[in-house]
């Protein structure tokens, strides 16, 4: 709560007031501090792990053009900081994070690592070009099955059919 009362809206809220379309050289902005915020926390042996525009502020007065991130709460270690020994890999972990941004990885269950940030900071991005994505608003019956309709998506689906067409606004 401290940190929600230094700091300005979210990334979510800014695209949501711009009609859910942010220019190309917005993106190019935001994606370069919010690499160098991911590449931060990875750099301290943590992986975020639910990369997600709400997850990025923007900062107030002097620092208002700069991007922070948060919460931690859903991070964890994937490097002994002493003997900087990996953490294992495990398949059949429960699904944590935000379906529209996940990694397929991350869908599947599978143990998070650096590459699982880095993709939900690709759909991130995407997103803020595109506006939405084929996997957006999947109706399921369990929240199981909607993760499955979700990563047969994600696993289907093709950059080129997800990019921007040059006839579309930018």
């Amino acid at each position: 709560i401290l940190v929600r009362e230094l700091l300005d809206d979210s990334l979510k809220d800014y695209f949501q007031s711009c009609n859910n379309k942010f220019t190309l050289l917005t993106t190019l902005m935001l994606a370069d501090q919010m690499l160098s915020r991911i590449e931060f926390v990875h750099s301290r042996n943590y992986i975020h792990g639910n990369i997600k525009p709400g997850h990025f502020l923007m900062g107030r007065g002097s620092m208002k053009n700069q991007v922070y991130i948060i919460p931690f709460r859903g991070s964890k270690r994937y490097r002994d900081p002493i003997s900087s020994l990996h953490i294992p890999y495990k398949e059949g972990l429960g699904f944590s994070g935000t379906y529209t941004f996940a990694s397929i990885n991350q869908l599947k269950g599978n143990e998070l690592s650096r590459r699982d940030d880095i993709e939900g900071l690709g759909y991130t991005l995407l997103y803020f070009l595109k506006g939405s994505f084929p996997w957006n608003n999947i109706k399921a019956k369990t929240d199981k099955e909607r993760v499955e309709k979700i990563k047969e998506i994600k696993m289907n689906t093709s950059l080129e059919q997800i990019r921007i067409n040059k006839n579309e606004k930018k």
